[in-house]
């Protein structure tokens, strides 16, 4: 939702990216000028997603999607590839790549993906497992995503947005008062407070998750399957596929000011 706020956010996010950019390009000159690009893998990853609604802390697109960066000189293909990985391959692949043996860790290496102009894929699936602050797992393919919310009777906004100091929270107060009187913006609101029990996404063509898609009839085959792969997914990991027991939010105590006894003087 356009606010003033909602700016500040976003400028503020993009210059943290801007940073990240330059500090990227001056270890690329620092390597350089220590002639170590021929020895040495760098490897740079990417912070999942913006401090707001739906972003960090959620199974959507901008809370966990993140970039990898890989540059071995001489060793690692200069291309671009959509291909499915995840932050625990990463170890997989430096053993590989210093020819070591498999470590049968979660990871998967990716050495022949980065080396290899005929490799296309890495993973037909991954899962998002997410528990706090709310438990919602995702299975993402190259091309959708579904969602599973096990409360969606609850609200799904916590401390970080209604804390008044953080700095993120100042646009969820002006969206929440936009959208008194703005019905856009109170439909994004509810969007976000109340996701639904399965939610499916088109993460190519609407990468921002705005189209939810459980609702047409020509996915439901395809909800179907993926919801039998992500109980799997969840199985093989040693996680439960029953939502845990809603708890009902603490209540505050008032806190009561009392004065210490203040101590006799002779």
């Amino acid at each position: 939702i356009d606010t003033p706020a909602a700016r500040q956010a976003v400028a503020k996010h993009a210059a943290e990216v801007e940073v990240l950019d330059q500090q990227v390009r001056e270890t690329r000159e620092f390597m350089k000028k220590m002639d170590l690009e021929k020895d040495t893998i760098l490897i740079f990853l990417s912070e999942q997603g913006i401090a707001m609604p739906r972003g960090k802390w959620s199974p959507y697109e901008h809370g966990s999607r993140a970039l990898c960066l890989a540059q071995w000189k001489g060793r690692i293909l200069p291309r671009q590839t959509s291909a499915l990985a995840m932050y625990c391959d990463i170890v997989p692949t430096l053993i590989d790549f210093a020819g070591g043996k498999d470590p049968h860790l979660d990871g998967r290496s990716l050495k022949e993906l980065w080396t290899d102009n005929q490799a296309k894929s890495h993973r037909d699936e991954i899962l998002i497992s997410n528990v706090h602050p709310f438990w919602q797992k995702a299975i993402v393919t190259d091309t959708y995503k579904l969602i599973w919310t096990g409360h969606p009777e609850r609200e799904h906004i916590w401390g970080n947005f209604t804390s008044k100091g953080k700095f993120f929270a100042k646009p969820w107060t002006e969206w929440k008062e936009k959208a008194q009187t703005d019905e856009t913006a109170a439909h994004k609101i509810e969007r976000v407070l109340q996701p639904k029990a399965f939610e499916l996404y088109d993460v190519v063509n609407d990468p921002y998750e705005i189209n939810d898609l459980s609702n047409l009839s020509e996915h439901q085959k395809r909800i179907t399957t993926l919801r039998a792969k992500l109980n799997k997914l969840m199985t093989d990991c040693g996680e439960s596929t029953t939502p845990p027991q809603a708890t009902a939010p603490k209540k505050k105590k008032d806190k009561i000011n009392r004065r210490k006894p203040r101590k006799a003087s002779n």
